[in-house]
Parts: structure tokens; C-alpha cells; sequence
């Protein structure tokens, strides 16, 4: 709009000028939000999943044991201005190492928490069974009457063979809920990820090396109360709803 109504070099206008002009007509700049990508067969499948369980009362929701794996890095990207691109906050450290990000897997219910494990490299099926043997059947022990529901936060993995025939194994002790991609907003485990990011940001001095960056992802992850995912839990019907109403769309959630 600068270049457009400076055409005429005997009275040029400024960018300054322009925005200042747009903001006395309440018309502002704003950041598009991130939302994951929902396609058209992605909201169908989100929509038709919440149709399944839009009769599912928040008691309900207590026996469904959320999992989701989520990768940290080690600097985050800051969004600034240009004026403000050497200023200390907005720099990213450049230290020589490798990996300069931690993935982990964590799952959470209404009743406890499983220890975040941190993945290293490349997950094979091998792995992803040795982790739902040794760290989600001693939780489902947790539940009433040992009846748990395992959702698996569309982790690709668990589509291998050899996965999928030990859910079989183990249908009558934990049943396998299946979930539509790109639908974080239903999952619960999605914003203690969040709370987790913000409290390892806001510590100091910030982790300095992929080693302490994990170190400090298992301090602060212990510092997430039951209470917090229990209320998390609760609000899974008022999302449910929220999608149905969005048609299977991105939710303010």
C-alpha cells in the first residue's frame, strides 16, 4: 500500500504513516493462528469420531489412558521484528552438537501418569511394544476393575503389524481406541505438552545441551498435578461438542 499511494514523488507517504492511517479505521495487523492442517477427509473422520462419542459423559472419559509423543528443541524460534533481530532474546544460540532436539513419549489418565520417556532415534515396532508391556499395563492395574481404554494419539507406529497383533493380545485387559489424525484439539495430553514448553522456557539459566534439555523436560514434567489432568479430562464433552459444531473443523480449543 506504501509503494501504491507513493507513486507520486512530490508527496510520498511513509509505512508509518499508512499503518497509523489503518489503525484510526480499526483495521489492525494480526498473526495468523497455527492450527494443524484439518482437510476435508481429515474433518470427516474428526467429525465422524466425535459422533461416536458424543453420548460419552466426562465418567466416561476416566477410563480412556491418553498418549502422544511431542518433540522439544533445544533453542526455540522467536518471533521479532527486524529492528529487533540482534537484540539478546531474539538471538538463537549456535553451539556445535548434533541433535539439538529431545522427542518424548508420555501417557496420562484420570487416575496417574506415565514416566516421560524420552525416544531415542529411530522407533521400531520392537520399541513401541516394550513400552506399552512395561509402562502401560502395570497403569491399567490402576483402573476399576483393571477396564482401561488406550488412545493412542495416532503415534504411526502403532500401525505396524507386530503392534497391532499385540493389542490383540492384550484386548481384554486394555481396549484400543483409535484416533482420527490432526485432532489434537481432543486430545488431553496436548496442553500439559504446551505447559511443559513454557515451563522449560522460563527457566534459568535456559539448558545449554541436549543432555540437560532432557533432564529438565523429566523435572518439570513431574511438577503437573493429577488435578490438572483431571480437569483436562473433564472437558473432553464440551470439546466433543465444539467439533460436532465445527463440522469436524479447527476449534477454539
Amino acid at each position: 500500500m506504501t509503494a501504491e499511494l507513493s507513486t507520486h514523488p512530490e508527496d510520498p507517504v511513509s509505512t508509518k504513516t499508512v499503518r497509523r492511517e489503518l489503525d484510526k479505521s480499526s483495521i489492525h495487523g494480526r498473526a495468523a493462528i497455527a492450527e494443524p492442517l484439518i482437510t476435508e477427509n481429515n474433518a470427516k473422520r474428526h467429525k465422524k469420531r466425535c459422533d461416536d462419542y458424543k453420548t460419552w459423559s466426562s465418567d466416561d472419559w476416566k477410563y480412556v489412558i491418553w498418549s502422544d509423543e511431542s518433540s522439544f528443541t533445544l533453542f526455540p524460534t522467536l518471533g521479532c521484528t527486524p529492528k529487533e533481530a540482534y537484540n539478546p532474546e531474539c538471538l538463537i544460540p549456535v553451539v556445535k552438537h548434533g541433535r539439538r532436539s529431545v522427542m518424548v513419549w508420555a501417557a496420562i489418565s484420570w487416575y496417574s501418569a506415565v514416566p516421560l520417556i524420552t525416544l531415542h532415534g529411530r522407533i521400531t515396532a520392537s520399541d513401541c511394544m516394550h513400552i506399552l508391556g512395561n509402562q502401560m499395563l502395570p497403569v491399567v492395574q490402576m483402573f476399576p476393575n483393571n477396564d482401561a481404554v488406550f488412545h493412542d494419539g495416532s503415534w504411526p507406529i502403532l500401525t505396524a503389524r507386530s503392534v497391532q497383533s499385540r493389542f490383540s493380545e492384550y484386548e481384554d485387559a486394555l481396549q484400543h481406541l483409535p484416533w482420527p489424525a490432526q485432532s489434537p484439539d481432543l486430545n488431553v495430553i496436548e496442553p500439559p505438552w504446551s505447559v511443559l514448553e513454557s515451563r522449560v522456557r522460563s527457566r534459568f539459566p535456559s539448558p545449554s545441551s541436549v543432555k540437560q534439555l532432557e533432564d529438565v523436560l523429566h523435572e518439570k514434567r513431574h511438577n503437573i498435578t493429577l488435578t490438572t489432568v483431571q480437569n483436562l479430562c473433564e472437558s473432553i464433552p464440551r470439546k466433543t461438542q465444539a467439533v460436532l459444531q465445527a463440522n469436524g473443523g479447527p476449534t477454539l480449543y
